[in-house]
């Protein structure tokens, strides 16, 4: 699902990805990566923050992890005005810890468990 949805991303899209630990965050990105062209290993960046990858067809791709975030002035340290828009793609997860720094303009990714641990509803909204 990921790979497709990577495929057809415009440039300059924000995802905000929300849903509980383990619930599907990384790998929905590892396939969104791939649609993008990406052809580095995706890896959380829990412990770090953010990662960078190049796109195959320009720009790049941002992988934010905000799950160690504790309040929104970390999230305004980070500089990320700079990175919405132009070709960039930028992920979010763990949005909700600072979703006032992202473009109201966004598309919102949301993971549920349902029918046990491995069955997960994911519901895709476009913000405008």
């Amino acid at each position: 699902m990921g790979r497709k949805i990577g495929a057809n991303l415009k440039p300059g899209t924000t995802l905000a990805l929300f849903g509980d630990l383990g619930g599907g965050k990384t790998t929905f990105l590892q396939g969104i990566a791939q649609g993008l062209g990406v052809k580095e290993r995706i890896l959380s960046p829990t412990f770090i923050i953010s990662r960078d990858y190049s796109i195959s067809r320009g720009g790049r791709f941002y992988h934010f992890d905000w799950y160690r975030i504790k309040d929104t002035d970390q999230v305004g340290s980070l500089g990320m005005e700079e990175l919405f828009g132009n070709n960039n793609i930028v992920a979010v997860e763990w949005a909700d810890r600072a979703l006032q720094v992202l473009p109201k303009k966004r598309v919102e990714v949301y993971f549920k468990y349902q029918n046990g641990e491995n069955d997960r509803k994911i519901t895709i909204l476009n913000k405008k």
